[in-house]
């Protein structure tokens, strides 16, 4: 969804994904600085968006299956333009398109702002 997203409306035609393009100069999904796969980890749920509204509560803890996240350099370009990153970690590293599994069947994504 993100590259797809960086392609379209942010026009940045050559934008890719680091798993399935790790030589790419335009990655939009990198490596997180450490993978969370089969990990519990607090997510910081960032105010005003769709999940902090559904969740009613400023973090809560999840299991996690990924080890990508959205590029630091891109996060400034996509809430520019009204995509928000709607979970975060401790140090504010975003999970926008990281697969949640969470406890009853929630998911964190990114949210646009309502």
């Amino acid at each position: 969804m993100l590259v797809e997203y960086a392609r379209n409306v942010l026009g940045a035609e050559g934008a890719e994904h680091a798993e399935t393009s790790p030589d790419a100069a335009d990655l939009v999904v990198t490596p997180l600085s450490c993978s969370l796969w089969g990990q519990e980890y607090p997510v910081v749920l960032v105010p005003d968006t769709r999940a902090a509204g559904l969740y009613g509560v400023e973090s809560a803890v999840e299991d996690y299956f990924c080890s990508y996240g959205l590029s630091p350099e891109y996060r400034p370009r996509m809430e520019e333009s009204g995509l928000l990153v709607s979970g975060v970690d401790e140090e504010g590293e975003g999970f926008a398109h990281c697969r949640s599994v969470a406890r009853g069947e929630r998911r964190l994504r990114a949210s646009a702002r309502a």
